[in-house]
């Protein structure tokens, strides 16, 4: 097991600041995932991507209400027996979100190769402005989940010289959405604790 590996499985979550006000935690896991959009008063919708099948052009969509999603890439999408991917190799794949409800996301992501295999190497996951790195494999989940305000995107890339020639794809994505009055009293919350004692 490599210490990348050791580090990912022991690490659940970490806290990325930018400011007194913005947060953005990432989770290792669906569970912890699950659990801090639960505890903001969020619902988490699962999306699975059993019904697609085939090439499709970048813009195509899914999901409903606050977690419709449209899918981008670089020379198109492609998906086969649950898995969407990329069409082309080392191109990101990305997820968009209109909803102003939308401040948690998250999946299951990892490289494959033309035959929809597990490829090797590694993937940066990035939402929020805030990278994660983690090992290539259908089990990997990382999560983001903001505190500051609504998160408009997720994109998953192949990373690292062992990734060379592989395509970013995913089985899972869990979407974290917090209707606007707990949304607004979130960003209360956050803004009274960054205040300083004087």
């Amino acid at each position: 097991m490599s210490l990348i590996t050791k580090s990912l499985s022991v690490v659940a979550l970490a806290v990325v600041a930018s400011g007194a006000s913005a947060e953005i935690l990432v989770a290792s896991s669906q569970s912890v995932f699950d659990a801090l959009v639960a505890d903001l008063g969020g619902s988490v919708s699962a999306q699975s991507f059993a019904g697609y099948n085939g090439f499709y052009a970048s813009g195509v969509g899914g999901g409903s209400g606050d977690a419709s999603w449209t899918a981008s890439a670089n020379g198109g999408l492609y998906a086969d027996a649950g898995v969407f991917s990329t069409n082309n190799p080392d191109a990101a794949l990305t997820f968009s979100f209109s909803s102003p409800n939308v401040f948690a996301l998250g999946g299951n992501f990892f490289n494959t190769n033309i035959d929809f295999t597990t490829g090797p190497g590694l993937v940066k996951v990035v939402a929020g402005g805030v990278s994660f790195i983690l090992s290539s494999s259908p089990s990997s989940f990382a999560g983001f989940v903001s505190t500051s305000g609504a998160i408009s995107s997720i994109s998953i890339l192949p990373f690292g010289g062992a990734a060379s020639g592989t395509y970013a794809s995913t089985t899972s994505l869990s979407i974290g959405v917090i209707p606007a009055p707990g949304a607004v009293a979130l960003l209360g919350m956050v803004a009274l604790a960054g205040r300083r004692r004087r």
